[in-house]
């Protein structure tokens, strides 16, 4: 039995699941090979697991959660643009719904060791879950050290008390019960251990103390344990009667094991569940809500002569955000505000306020259809509204429909060409309440925020980046609702708030890079063991990892487009005539190698693999670094081994060995197993120390099958491709000329082309094909975005600089065109099987021509060679495979062949005794099907009408395909067998297969 209590802070139990199983086995099998599908049956899923990690573990519920960096970021990368979407939450498998909680056994069997326990819950539940324990924290720090007063209710009062009295005998009864089953329990499992794992002196002292004394230690224990329960659990509170009378053993048995160190004797383990300030935010799964407010007035659709609406801008970046939210499966709410509309539609719009403005889409999900709409449906208003009042909305909008929620933040993003005038008499009461509501803000122009200052020349000066529309500089309102914009932003942050003010242009070359699902840091909690006396506790986190895309591809119907309209089903079949149907239980797994194929039961695979003690990250020994070569990397991830942030001595020791590592240049060769049912790593741990952390870089190497080995030809031993000194000097001009790397203006070495900034392009086509699918469906793709090729091509500064140097280069290396000529086939027709000496046998990939060639090179007799050819004409039947009964024809056709071209009686008689003695097998090796294909191509016995010497008439030879057929047609079952009723249904007496020979 699990026995498992939640543990946090001053209160020593939440809540306990109890569960008669110890843990949970899940087997999946491999679906076999089909020619049909059949709908499987789901089983339900279980409402728990316990999953036991690696002996020993201990880990608290930090390191879980954990948010170690990875490589460093970009600057452009750091800026906060449009809030982009997290997704922190409980880091699940991407194929589990289960809620994952960590924790150690305290008490009872392998003690010290970790489990997690996946509970299934909804997000409902999850945030019940979180709301709760946030109320007992605050219960706790209110009442901390003050007593509760005596409240009467429905659940507590003296009515109470007096169901817990009469409670007393019922809960002694049940208290003694179970106190004697788990004593008995625990006896059982003490008196096993001295009695085979102990000494033999223990055996003759210890067990029959055990024996004598058992009645009387089960009896007092457990009457003991009664009479406290039936105390402790009288109580005021219908709640904590609850939680007492429900305990009725009070883990005594795990104590009394813990006490006398044998922990693996108790009958059930109790689990605290590792505690984190983080488990109420990620219980809640914390979500961002924001409200997009749009200006879709008669200004945005009004601009000068070759210049893009400020409307269409401003809709591209809000369909380039959705897009971004959608493909990274954000669990953010987003709302959507028009002002400027034609029509009015908010809740504040009274006593002509807050005119055309239009809540078009309230807090919720992001998903295709909201792009569909903006697409198709948003267009530009012919009025003008106050930005001001449309701001004032959006807060409305969010405070009303994030009552009894909890989000990480609230967020207005405001896109507008302030050419609208604004009313300031209310902006101090705004920024108040934007403050007070712990509401963010940014905004979205057609022009930058210091366009004010650019443009008062009158076009005398270079003017802005992105002028604004009209091109003789910004209107009247606009300079007036900058200086507002300004005013807000300041007031909401002081150093930054500018910050938060973008063009258009800016957010769209931003947005255009969909961004990938964000996954929260998973901690790969263990110990780093040094030989069998030093270790350290470690947490690995995946630094660099390729990311793979989801595969979400489903099969519908084609023209509902509904994945339930096409149902699966899977059958297993026989490969005969008739298809006989298979059980799956009645299936199992081979290994085939070639024709061969070795079964292999599930048994089998389980006792194949590989069993290991749980995790392991034990140092096998040292090495140079220059003794691991940069092409041995391998693997598919690289690991960031630290310390726990709370365990001070892990942190002196890790410290210490990447120190010395790094000091003697050295690196740890580490046997690397992720957890029990992963397969051994050999890998190499690199010291790596920045300013701001240290850590070990763990990467995987390569096992003896991984290398290959290749040798190529030297080039410094052939004068002929020796490089002349100019040569050499123009490739490394032109290798210098392609550094991606140059030293900035203070000295520091800068990235030209950084990698790690730029997308992968599978996944940018990708969201850029089902984003056109989903809003234009029925057109053709879009092509591939410009800057999308431009990405991965040569920076521009590189190109410029090495041009002079590709010039060189094509001087020093002249190149001219080789035409190659066409050997002449001369070889006279005997010269052919001069290649083929060395052939002694007839093989299986082309048995036919191996026959023929033997037949021509006379190195073994004709019988010799016959002999081959009908044991090879033998396996191959063996397959019962068309394709094989296809290279048997051509066998027999050649059999037949060199029988009649030497036409010696001995010849013939090989052949035709052989075709005599392979009908004699077809009803045995079931070669029906075979024979007919013989049949058809009228490949029966050589007559004396073709070679003389064959005691074999005309008449004979054409009856001997046919024969057969008739004669199992009409015989039907031998008396012998007793008949077979499969057979007589598929073999109509009425069937004759008709000879090529009767023309």
């Amino acid at each position: 039995m699990e026995q498992v209590e939640q543990l946090r802070g001053e209160s020593p139990q939440l809540a306990s699941i109890q569960s008669g199983a110890s843990g949970a086995t899940i087997e999946e099998g491999n679906p076999g090979t089909s020619t049909r599908r059949k709908r499987r049956k789901r089983e339900p899923r279980p409402e728990s697991i316990i999953v036991y990690r690696s002996d020993m573990e201990r880990d608290d519920g930090e390191e879980c959660g954990g948010n170690i960096e990875g490589p460093e970021r970009s600057s452009e990368e750091g800026v906060r643009f449009l809030t982009a979407p997290s997704e922190e939450g409980w880091s699940l498998p991407p194929d589990s719904r289960y809620v994952t909680l960590t924790g150690t056994i305290t008490r009872g069997k392998k003690k010290g060791q970790m489990v997690d326990i996946h509970v299934t819950l909804t997000e409902k539940e999850l945030q019940e879950m979180a709301k709760s324990k946030e109320r007992l924290d605050a219960e706790c720090e209110a009442g901390g050290g003050a007593k509760r007063p005596c409240r009467f209710g429905v659940c507590q009062g003296p009515h109470v008390v007096l169901w817990t009295l009469s409670c007393i005998p019922v809960v002694f009864v049940l208290s003694f019960i179970a106190s004697f089953y788990y004593g008995t329990l625990t006896w059982y499992n003490v008196f096993l251990v001295y009695n085979e794992e102990r000494t033999f002196w223990h055996k003759v002292t210890i067990c029959p103390c055990l024996i004598v004394f058992y009645p009387a230690l089960i009896m007092v224990m457990s009457l003991s344990l009664a009479l406290y329960s039936a105390v402790v659990q009288v109580s005021w509170a219908f709640s904590e009667w609850w939680g007492s009378a429900k305990d009725l053993e009070k883990g005594f048995c795990g104590w009394a094991c813990g006490k006398l160190g044998l922990e693996d004797c108790s009958p059930y383990s109790i689990v605290e569940l590792l505690d984190s300030d983080t488990i109420s935010g990620s219980l809640q799964g914390k979500t961002l809500a924001l409200v997009l407010c749009m200006d879709v007035g008669f200004s945005m659709s009004n601009s000068g002569p070759g210049q893009e609406l400020a409307f269409e801008q401003a809709k591209r970046v809000i369909q380039k955000f959705i897009q971004r939210q959608v493909f990274a499966e954000s669990k953010d709410e987003l709302g959507l505000v028009l002002f400027g509309t034609d029509h009015t539609k908010n809740p504040l719009a009274e006593d002509g306020q807050y005119q055309n403005i239009s809540i078009y889409r309230h807090l919720m999900m992001p998903d295709f259809e909201l792009l569909e709409e903006i697409e198709h449906q948003l267009q530009p208003g012919s009025q003008h509204a106050d930005w001001l009042d449309a701001l004032v909305v959006c807060m409305d909008l969010l405070q009303k429909e994030t009552v009894g929620k909890k989000y990480e933040r609230l967020n207005i993003a405001l896109l507008t060409d302030l050419n609208t005038l604004a009313c300031a008499d209310q902006l101090d009461v705004i920024i108040g309440n934007l403050k007070k509501a712990g509401i963010t803000l940014q905004f979205f122009l057609p022009f930058p925020v210091d366009a004010d200052a650019e443009g008062d020349g009158g076009g005398d000066g270079a003017g802005p980046q992105n002028p604004p529309p009209g091109g003789k500089g910004l209107s009247r309102e606009q300079k007036q609702g900058l200086e507002m914009v300004k005013q807000v932003m300041t007031s909401l942050d002081d150093e930054d708030g500018l910050d938060e003010v973008h063009t258009f242009s800016e957010a769209v070359k931003k947005l255009s890079i969909f961004k990938p699902i964000e996954r929260r840091p998973m901690a790969w909690p263990c110990q780093l063991t040094i030989g069998s006396s030093l270790s350290i506790r470690i947490i690995g986190y995946k630094a660099v990892c390729e990311e793979k895309f989801k595969k979400s591809w489903a099969v519908v119907e084609a023209e509902s487009h509904q994945k339930d309209d096409v149902k699966r089903e899977t059958v297993f079949c026989l490969n005969d005539d008739n298809e006989t149907e298979v059980e799956k239980e009645k299936t199992i797994q081979g290994f085939q190698y070639g024709s061969d194929i070795v079964p292999f039961s599930k048994v089998d695979q389980e006792q194949m693999k590989y069993k290991s003690d749980g995790k392991s990250f034990a140092v096998l020994g040292f090495t140079k670094q220059e003794t691991i070569h940069r092409h041995h990397f391998m693997g598919n991830q690289v690991l960031k081994v630290f310390a726990p942030k709370d365990d001070e001595h892990a942190g002196v020791a890790l410290s210490s060995l990447i120190h010395a590592l790094d000091r003697l240049k050295m690196v740890a060769i580490v046997r690397y197993v992720y957890d029990r049912r992963s397969n051994p790593q050999v890998g190499a741990a690199f010291p790596c120390i920045k300013q701001k952390y240290e850590c070990l870089l763990y990467v995987q190497l390569p096992y003896m099958e991984d290398l290959r080995q290749f040798t190529f030809p030297s080039l410094e031993n052939n004068k002929k491709f020796s490089p002349s000194e100019a040569q050499l000097s123009a490739v490394d001009a032109l290798i210098s000329s392609m550094m991606l790397v140059k030293e900035g203006e203070d000295g520091e070495k800068e990235d030209i082309f950084k990698v790690n900034s730029i997308p992968n392009p599978q996944f940018q086509r990708l969201f850029q094909c089902l984003h056109h699918r989903c809003v234009n469906p029925g057109t053709p793709l879009p092509p591939v975005e410009p800057w999308l090729k431009r990405m991965l091509d040569c920076p521009q500064a590189v190109s410029a600089c090495c041009y002079d140097f590709l010039k060189e280069m094509k001087r020093c290396f002249p190149v001219k065109e080789v035409l190659q000529k066409k050997e002449q086939k001369t070889r006279k027709k005997s010269d052919l099987y001069n290649t083929c000496v060395l052939l002694l046998q007839v093989g299986s990939v082309n048995p036919a021509k191996d026959f023929h060639t033997l037949i021509q090179q006379k190195t073994i007799s004709f019988e010799q060679a016959c002999e081959q050819l009908t044991h090879r004409i033998e396996q191959l039947l063996g397959n019962r495979r068309t394709e094989y009964y296809m290279k048997t024809i051509t066998c027999v056709q050649a059999f037949r062949e060199q029988a009649v071209k030497v036409g010696a009686q001995y010849s013939i008689r090989l052949f035709n005794n052989y075709m005599q003695s392979l009908k004699k097998r077809v009803p045995d090796w079931n070669l029906q099907e075979f024979w007919g294909l013989l049949a058809q191509d009228a490949l029966t016995l050589i007559s004396k009408d073709e070679v003389e010497s064959s005691s074999v008439s005309k008449q004979e030879a054409n009856q001997f395909l046919l024969f057969e057929e008739n004669v199992e047609a009409a015989a039907g079952p031998t008396p012998e067998d007793g008949g077979d009723v499969d057979d007589l249904v598929c073999a109509p007496t009425d069937v004759k297969i008709p000879c090529a020979l009767d023309n």
